[in-house]
């Protein structure tokens, strides 16, 4: 066995205790970097670490429907949601973030962003978020026909009222 300065193509570096040039780093349980020829615990930015094939890759694989995490530069089949670090994925993107583009609500029961709320919610539209009540901000209502929270009622075609009792444009 030779020892090198760096690995062979194809090959990576492991820090284990045998210190070997090895084409897979699996047994180890680390993600293979090309970029450095190296067996690593965490990707570099702009990688993300496949838990499928132990790999850091720029993408994360669609099937099954991952998305890039950049807190932990994973990739995850659910975006984070803790106390702390709240996400949700983005289909176009393939990510997790923490808001969605514009154009895209928040779903807090999926965590997922999407471009018209779930039936019974309503898209909170200054903060890009769907909700049951449009009581997040005071005197909103909730409007029926385009599902999102006004704080006025529209005049045409047909002109709407506050109705107070359900915060809701009749």
């Amino acid at each position: 066995m030779n020892c090198v300065r760096v690995c062979p193509v194809n090959t990576f570096a492991s820090d284990s205790v045998d210190r070997l040039c090895i084409a897979d780093c699996t047994p180890y349980l680390t993600f293979a970097d090309s970029l450095i020829n190296k067996c690593t615990s965490t990707c570099p930015a702009p990688y993300f670490a496949d838990d499928s094939t132990y790999t850091c890759v720029l993408g994360c694989p669609l099937s099954p429907d991952y998305f890039a995490d950049p807190h932990s530069r994973s990739c995850v089949l659910n975006c984070p949601f803790d106390t702390d670090w709240v996400t949700y994925a983005d289909s176009n993107s393939r990510t997790c973030m923490t808001r969605c583009p514009s154009g895209y609500f928040a779903v807090n029961s999926t965590k997922r962003c999407i471009s018209q709320c779930p039936p019974n919610e309503y898209a909170e539209l200054s903060i890009g978020v769907c909700v049951a009540d449009c009581t997040v901000l005071p005197n909103f209502y909730k409007e029926t026909n385009t599902r999102v929270c006004v704080s006025s009622c529209p005049v045409a075609p047909v002109k709407a009222y506050k109705y107070n009792v359900n915060q809701i444009c009749v």
